[in-house]
């Protein structure tokens, strides 16, 4: 008896705790967690219907909580600069660098997901609370900014915030109109230094013609094939040349060919060298560079003849090169470069006819590049 009556307490106390057990799990499966989805999908409707009562305090409430729950947004801040613009109270201590790293952001949100009728506040709206909510604050915004420029009171600075809000103007503005703030410019050229100096890849094929003079004359005009790669950054390119110089009107010259004076009329030049180039002057797409460049030639004076066993004979010279160039920057990637250039050459010839001289080298070349970091310059 006393055995049975131990055995139904510790069951007991076992349903009881099961059933214990059982009620926290459900007070657990039904506790309500506020996610920033909740905050987002409610908000978006309240923040239009605060803006549209002019209930601008409330709207500010609401505005606080969401990014004291969901941190920072872009849109927000928005709102608040265009709501001091319109009031009249906007000043100079509200621009740091914070602000203009907002723009970037922005800038580079326009350059990816934009492009004409598409909006990356359009997409999906009714599935997803952030963008319903984001489409709210947009429509606010876009109603405030075309306020504030109906009425044509605004100073550089709220006048370039405004339309760069409105999507009517780009970063670039700050490189042009020197009535902006000064320190919302010296972040803009601070950004576009630091951009132009990292490196890209670059590649270019081109075309042209040698003129060689004095001695080297009798070689005649070359037409020139000739491809390059290197590296951008900043002002400054360098590139790795492999070129081929093809004699168009050879004059007979001499060379030494197995111990005897040769003469010849055959003239293929095959170069290799690195090539430095600085930009000096950039207006709008142009640009205009100087260069300079060292390299080796070898000339082919006489082909080899496996048939009748026949060597060729090559001569090789130095290649110093200076220049002038213009490019005109085509696209992001792509970009058409006419150059001048003045080359020395100087073939080894003992015993025969003089090859050198100050020549003409005139270059059309079409370059590419990975250029991803001037595509950051024209936002």
């Amino acid at each position: 008896m006393r055995k049975s009556l131990i055995i139904l307490i510790n069951l007991s106390i076992i349903l009881l705790a099961v059933n214990v057990y059982s009620q926290n799990l459900d007070s657990l499966m039904t506790r309500k967690y506020i996610s920033c989805q909740d905050i987002y999908l409610n908000s978006s409707y309240l923040v239009t219907d605060y803006y549209a009562k002019d209930k601008t305090d409330s709207l500010s409430l609401v505005l606080d909580y969401i990014e004291n729950r969901c941190g920072k947004d872009k849109l927000i801040n928005k709102y608040r600069f265009l709501t001091e613009i319109k009031s009249g109270n906007f000043n100079s201590s509200l621009i740091n660098k914070s602000f203009f790293n907002e723009l970037v952001m922005i800038s580079k949100m326009r350059h990816y997901y934009y492009f004409p009728g598409y909006s990356y506040y359009h997409y999906q709206i009714d599935e997803d609370p952030y963008l319903m909510f984001h489409q709210s604050m947009n429509d606010i915004t876009d109603t405030i900014a075309n306020s504030i420029l109906e009425n044509n009171k605004t100073t550089a600075t709220e006048n370039f915030i405004v339309n760069f809000y409105n999507d009517n103007t780009s970063l670039n503005e700050l490189k042009t109109n020197t009535n902006i703030d000064s320190t919302l410019r010296n972040y803009y050229t601070d950004f576009s230094d630091s951009i132009k100096r990292i490196p890209q890849i670059s590649a270019k094929v081109y075309t042209g013609i040698f003129l060689p003079n004095e001695s080297a004359k009798v070689l005649g005009s070359h037409l020139i094939f000739g491809f390059g790669f290197g590296t951008v950054f900043y002002k400054n390119t360098i590139d790795i040349q492999l070129e081929g110089k093809f004699g168009l009107d050879v004059n007979d010259y001499t060379v030494m060919y197995n111990d005897t004076i040769t003469s010849t009329d055959k003239s293929s030049i095959a170069s290799f060298g690195i090539e430095y180039g600085r930009t000096v002057f950039i207006k709008d797409k142009s640009e205009y560079y100087l260069s300079a460049g060292l390299g080796a030639q070898i000339l082919t004076a006489i082909a080899s003849d496996e048939e009748i066993n026949k060597k060729s004979k090559t001569l090789w010279s130095p290649e110093i090169t200076f220049g002038v160039g213009y490019r005109y920057r085509y696209n992001y990637s792509n970009f058409l470069s006419l150059q001048l250039l003045w080359e020395y050459v100087n073939f080894s010839n003992p015993d025969a006819t003089q090859l050198k001289g100050n020549c003409i080298n005139i270059r059309l070349s079409w370059n590419f590049t990975s250029n991803q970091t001037n595509k950051l310059l024209t936002y």
